[in-house]
């Protein structure tokens, strides 16, 4: 069980990081089919998904696959653009370039 709590904390703690970093509303989301990520969606109704390379939300020693999906209503079926990062920092260098070039909008990104 503390494995768990461990986990959910780790999980909260991501997520906050993500709002502060981002202005956007972050959630932990486990879907039919078996995958575990950190999800928002942009002021554009695109998908933003964060998992690591096995479907799970990434842990720092892990690597980071990061998807842009054009509907979030699809729930990510058809991906605009997809990076593997090596952790927190270079997933918001991710996430700034594609603001910056205009792949995905952001409330506030710090």
């Amino acid at each position: 069980m503390s494995e768990y709590l461990d986990y959910c904390r780790y999980v909260d703690d991501l997520i906050r990081a993500l709002d502060t970093a981002t202005g956007l509303s972050w959630a932990h989301q486990e879907t039919g089919g078996g995958c575990d990520c950190i999800e928002t969606i942009d002021d554009e109704n695109r998908l933003i998904m964060i998992t690591d390379g096995n479907a799970c939300v990434p842990d720092t020693g892990d690597e980071w696959l990061i998807g842009i999906y054009d509907d979030a209503d699809a729930g990510g079926t058809d991906p605009k653009a997809m990076t593997y990062v090596a952790g927190f920092a270079w997933c918001l260098d991710a996430l700034r370039k594609w603001h910056a070039d205009g792949t995905i909008t952001l409330g506030v990104l710090r």
